[in-house]
């Protein structure tokens, strides 16, 4: 550890409350700390005031020299509420880097998540030192999750930033996790936190609202302790993995085991996050599994997104549903089936961080244990509840080997307990109105059953199981067939599977006009929801977009996702193929590994792109990016672009970053078509 970061120790200043922050115990609270890493060194001599010095935990990592401080904040004598603040001493030059803060508080061996900031905080690009503002958490959120009559004698408490980041020499998706654990002896709890004077925005003090962030899902960051909890099922040795190419690791993946005496089928879908919500639900497919077998899912999945099973017996009977969010770590899914399924209909849903992705719980991490139960209606009208309360559930009869036993109550995450989109305490429709075709048909009837082998776990790629079952897989209402787009337009599969995901739509009577051109705002509608991409800059004001313009929002978060240039934005202006290839090159800001001159050779008119575009057209070119119908040699870089093109390009890039499977296509340019990925109206 570097000694910046205990030169900190004597110079920390947190004003809460109006009151400056230093060593002496609080009003109502007696506080013993304990510390992840090292112990730093001894403080400057204690100066007189009513709080402790804040815990503190020093990491250096990569050139990052950071600090967590938690502090309690007292305002009239009463304990209101705690502040966690992160302090970077030193960090790296970066392209992106944001912080998510958490707070857990540990009840019977477990650590229950309090809160989650909503919002990642955004830091400077900048090499060199950072402080950011203090979150602060009122107390109101841990009487919510204790109960006001909990015993506040020993609270202990653990502050977690999760940093993600993205280097200036170009390692992306790079994580660092902070923590700091603090015990609390609290004898007087204010009944209302008394924001208002801490100079920190209210904002704070919401409930997570899944879906209105604006963030990738990195809100739901479960912490790593190493002194808690049973390590969950042991891990097997993976099988080699039943997807294209060599798959990105961690970016979203999860492990679902099925613990029951008996085979079922799992029949799994996909509701993805987005800014405003979830896409609708599409069909990944159906598994039949052994007692006890697990199965990896990658591919094409986030952070954030959402999973649905619906478990049915042999006999096509829906014994069990469960719906659960990926984590920002791996996440490792248990569902435990009880003796008699068909009779009970209850699922038990254990799952937590699978940091190793070897298929179990790490230890000592935080743990989502909850109940769904669906109702006694006849076949097809059945519905779902989301337990809190576990007192009509024996739930001896949901133990599974490696887990935790039950808990009384349910345990969600932030955002399944509360906000928008929460299901606790809820129910829903075992079968909406509108789901896919092989969402409603019992198993078999529509798609083929895939059978687990007797090997241990498999690795299923969700991305191309997706586009396999596009036809019967999305929901109804989504058109992925065009009558202008016949079965052998050269376009065909990457319009169809973008209509799939929702980024793309026809017009009213039908048609998808695959010849038409594009303007700067259908481009960025369709950047908007294309991709799950994090904000990387703050908003600006267009002075040729008015806040009327039914693109308005599209074009600003396409601009915060690094897309799109500052000055006048010409909404209605028509981009050329140039025009396409640049914007997106810069937004997922590649840039060429070669000499752009040696790259460019590939294409017969490489003399007609400018001087000033040809290193970000060599990067598309080595991503991927550029397809080129009908000559592969001839870009064409000044020609408009129409709508099947910018389909083409659109989807290569998101198969540049793993968010889809590579199609095959001759008429890409480069040995990428057939690599393995990493994983309205008039309006498009």
């Amino acid at each position: 550890m570097k000694q910046s970061s205990f030169a900190l120790l004597s110079r920390i200043i947190i004003v809460a409350a109006g009151l400056t922050l230093a060593t002496s115990a609080p009003p109502g609270f007696s506080a013993t700390t304990a510390k992840t890493g090292q112990t730093p060194a001894k403080p400057a001599p204690q100066q007189p005031s009513e709080i402790e010095k804040p815990a503190l935990l020093s990491q250096w990592q990569e050139s990052w020299d950071t600090a967590v401080i938690m502090a309690p904040m007292i305002t009239n004598q009463e304990a209101t509420g705690f502040t966690i603040q992160l302090q970077v001493l030193n960090k790296p030059a970066t392209t992106y880097a944001n912080a998510v803060y958490q707070l857990f508080v540990r009840q019977n061996d477990r650590w229950l998540p309090v809160y989650t900031s909503t919002g990642a905080r955004l830091l400077a690009n900048e090499a060199g030192s950072v402080a950011l503002e203090p979150e602060v958490i009122p107390i109101t959120q841990l009487a919510k999750v204790l109960g006001n009559d909990a015993n506040m004698g020993n609270l202990a408490l653990k502050a977690v930033v999760q940093l993600r980041y993205d280097l200036q020499s170009g390692a992306k998706e790079q994580q660092l996790q902070l923590e700091t654990t603090q015990s609390y002896g609290l004898t007087k709890l204010a009944t209302t936190a008394q924001q208002g004077n801490t100079g920190t925005p209210t904002t704070v003090q919401t409930p997570v609202q899944q879906g209105n962030t604006g963030t990738s899902a990195t809100v739901q960051t479960p912490v790593q302790q190493g002194n808690t909890g049973t390590p969950a099922t042991p891990a097997t040795t993976a099988q080699p993995p039943l997807t294209t190419g060599s798959p990105t690791m961690g970016k979203g993946q999860f492990s679902l085991g099925i613990r029951h005496s008996s085979d079922v089928i799992a029949r799994i879908s996909l509701k993805p996050r987005r800014s405003n919500g979830y896409l609708r639900e599409r069909f990944i497919g159906d598994f039949r599994y052994k007692p006890n077998q697990r199965a990896k899912f990658m591919q094409g999945i986030y952070p954030g997104d959402r999973i649905v099973v619906r478990l049915y017996d042999l006999e096509n009977r829906a014994i069990g549903y469960s719906e659960f969010e990926l984590l920002f770590e791996n996440t490792a899914v248990n569902l435990v089936v009880p003796s008699d399924p068909a009779q009970s209909r209850a699922l038990r849903t254990v799952y937590g961080m699978d940091t190793n992705a070897d298929g179990s719980i790490d230890p000592g991490t935080v743990v989502y244990d909850y109940f769904t139960k669906i109702s006694s209606a006849p076949a097809g009208a059945e519905s779902v509840s989301f337990l809190t309360n576990l007192d009509t559930i024996d739930t001896s009869r949901f133990q599974a080997e490696g887990l935790l036993a039950p808990p009384r109550t349910s345990i969600y995450t932030p955002s399944l307990e509360s906000g928008a989109f929460s299901l606790a305490n809820r129910t829903v429709n075992l079968f909406g109105s509108d789901l896919a075709p092989a969402l409603i048909a019992q198993p078999g009837k529509v798609v083929q059953v895939i059978n687990l082998s007797d090997s241990s776990t498999l690795t299923y790629d969700v991305s191309q199981l997706a586009g396999q079952y596009r036809d019967e897989g999305v929901s109804q209402g989504i058109q992925v067939r065009f009558p202008d787009v016949p079965a052998d337009h050269w376009a065909k599969d990457f319009i169809a599977e973008l209509a799939a995901k929702e980024v793309l739509k026809g017009f009213l009577d039908g048609t998808f006009r695959p010849n038409e051109q594009v303007t700067r705002a259908e481009f960025a509608a369709m950047i908007r929801k294309a991709f799950n991409k994090p904000k990387t800059r703050n908003a600006v004001a267009f002075a040729d977009v008015p806040a009327s313009h039914w693109a308005a929002g599209a074009i600003r978060e396409a601009y915060e996702m690094g897309f799109f240039e500052q000055g006048n934005f010409n909404p209605d202006k028509k981009l050329d193929r140039l025009d396409i290839l640049t914007i997106l090159a810069k937004g997922l800001n590649y840039s060429a590994k070669g000499s752009p001159d040696s790259i460019l050779q590939v294409y017969s008119d490489s003399g007609a792109i400018p001087g000033d575009a040809r290193t970000l057209i060599a990067a598309a070119t080595e991503q991927g990016l550029v397809v080129n119908y009908p000559n592969l040699k001839v870009l064409n870089p000044k020609q408009m672009a129409t709508r099947a093109e910018v389909a083409a390009f659109l989807y290569q890039a998101l198969a540049s970053t793993g968010d889809v499977a590579r199609i095959a296509s001759p008429y890409v340019v480069g040995g990428a078509a057939g690599a393995g990925g990493k994983g309205s109206s008039n309006q498009p």
